[in-house]
């Protein structure tokens, strides 16, 4: 037998001299990672782009574009998309000229102007000069459309800016005229350390939803309670008693006794003075009596007989003043004046006070400052806030303990269940502590002193400062980065 040829095996065979086409080869480019740029590589590449885009685009004029500028178009096409910011800027930069041009910034000159930027424009696709003729065609055609519609928007823009500007300042001067009563209590409320919420001086989304999450019933009574304190130590202050020191009967006597010295000066220049001193007690007490009475029942014959009590203790203290100058002492009357005063504030502060709690009451003080009462020391600060804000003034002992419900139980517990639900972990069942926040909620809400804006907004002040010229440039500037113009294939 002859012998058997053994099979070849491929992976045997060193090939040493076959040559290689290398034209043959597919390489994998899907492997090949893209070189990234940084931010600021990409931004400094947009700048270039309309400086780059007139060479090009003027170059075509003298001939199409070789394959290496055919590929810095591209490039440069490519960067304005990665940095359109950047490259309006570039085309702004290459704009900003033509507003000095005679005429540029009507609608007619607008059009040109961009018409001419879309001549210069470089046109993509094959570089035959019927292609680029026809691709120029275009952009100079849109380039003129879009630049005479852009400078007549420009305008309309700026006068409705303009306009929106003068009646929105107006509309403010106006609120600010009408609310400056409202204000200046306000200002003065908060500086003696009120607080109201934003919902009741100018509501915004920020402090609505602040608000929500505290619950607006809740930031009202929590304002109210704070506010109590403020009216307590405003009384104190108007009193002359330490900040420590409780409002009572007993403190309010003692005031009118150490300020009664005064009185029993002059009530021992003569028997007359005496007997009119004591007239005067009478009459001091049946007014509060009366007055206390009137604030119950609202009646007019109580209102009645506590201001012809009132009349006639003024007329005593006139008398008693008379009798020092007959005696020869007037060096008594400042005193008795001084007396008369603080006499007068202890009086004013027992018909609002609430002789279980030693708590003022704020809206009984607004009562009597809107029925002529004259108020001063501070007493005058907590009748006026309260005629201005009465929600957040009303007496704390009629108003209930902030936060405390049992909605706030139930929405921790639904919380915390869909919590876990929602997330299937244990670590779901923090939810049930968003209710929680209700409480910092209440105290941010109230940190921030309430203020009445009378500014107008950004947008509007801007849009205003924006002149036609300058909002027409920026239309301009901006048609290459649209896809408006095109390119000819």
């Amino acid at each position: 037998m002859g012998a058997q040829a053994m099979p070849i095996d491929p992976k045997m065979v060193k090939w040493q001299d076959a040559p290689i086409d290398e034209s043959k080869i597919e390489w994998d480019t899907a492997k090949e990672k893209p070189v990234e740029t940084s931010f600021l590589e990409r931004q400094r590449n947009g700048l270039a782009t309309a400086p780059i885009n007139a060479y090009l685009g003027i170059k075509q004029f003298f001939g199409g574009l070789d394959p290496i500028e055919e590929n810095i178009l591209a490039q440069n096409k490519a960067a304005e998309k990665d940095a359109p910011v950047a490259s309006l800027v570039s085309n702004v930069g290459m704009l900003a000229p033509t507003l000095f041009i005679p005429g540029a910034n009507t609608i007619t000159g607008a059009g040109v102007v961009s018409a001419a930027n879309g001549l210069i424009q470089p046109v993509e696709g094959e570089q035959t000069l019927g292609n680029i003729a026809k691709g120029k065609t275009i952009n100079t055609a849109i380039g003129g459309a879009v630049g005479s519609a852009g400078q007549f928007g420009a305008n309309k823009a700026a006068d409705f800016f303009t306009k929106k500007l003068a009646d929105k300042t107006a509309e403010m001067t106006a609120a600010q005229t009408r609310n400056s009563m409202r204000d200046a209590v306000l200002k003065e409320g908060q500086s003696a350390g009120y607080v109201v919420p934003q919902s009741q001086v100018q509501p915004t989304f920020m402090s609505n939803r602040l608000e929500s999450i505290g619950g607006k019933a809740a930031v009202k009574q929590e304002a109210t309670v704070r506010n109590q304190e403020v009216t307590n130590a405003l009384t104190r202050k108007a009193l002359g008693l330490s900040d420590d020191f409780p409002i009572s009967q007993t403190a309010l006597d003692g005031i009118r006794k150490t300020s009664g010295k005064a009185y029993q000066e002059v009530a021992s220049l003569n028997p007359q003075a005496a007997a009119d001193l004591e007239a005067l007690k009478v009459a001091r007490n049946e007014a509060t009596g009366w007055f206390t009475a009137y604030n119950r029942s609202a009646r007019p014959d109580d209102l009645a007989k506590a201001k012809a009590a009132r009349e006639l203790s003024d007329q005593l203290e006139k008398t008693l003043e008379t009798h020092a100058k007959q005696a020869g002492r007037e060096e008594l009357i400042p005193d008795l004046v001084s007396a008369r005063k603080q006499i007068a504030k202890t009086y004013t502060v027992e018909r609002a006070l609430n002789k279980s709690t030693g708590e003022v009451s704020a809206p009984v003080l607004g009562r009597m400052l809107d029925k002529g009462k004259p108020l001063s020391d501070g007493l005058d600060t907590i009748a006026k806030f309260n005629q201005a804000f009465p929600q957040v003034s009303r007496p704390a002992a009629m108003t209930q303990t902030p936060g405390v419900s049992f909605a706030e139980p139930l929405t921790a517990g639904m919380a915390g269940l869909a919590g876990q639900a929602l997330t299937g972990n244990p670590l779901g069942l923090m939810a049930a502590g968003l209710p929680l926040l209700r409480g910092p909620a209440r105290s941010l809400a109230l940190s921030k002193g309430a203020a009445q804006n009378y500014g107008v907004g950004a947008l509007t002040r801007g849009g205003a400062k924006l002149s036609p010229e300058l909002m027409g440039l920026l239309a301009r500037s901006g048609l290459p980065l649209t896809g408006g113009l095109l390119a000819a294939e």
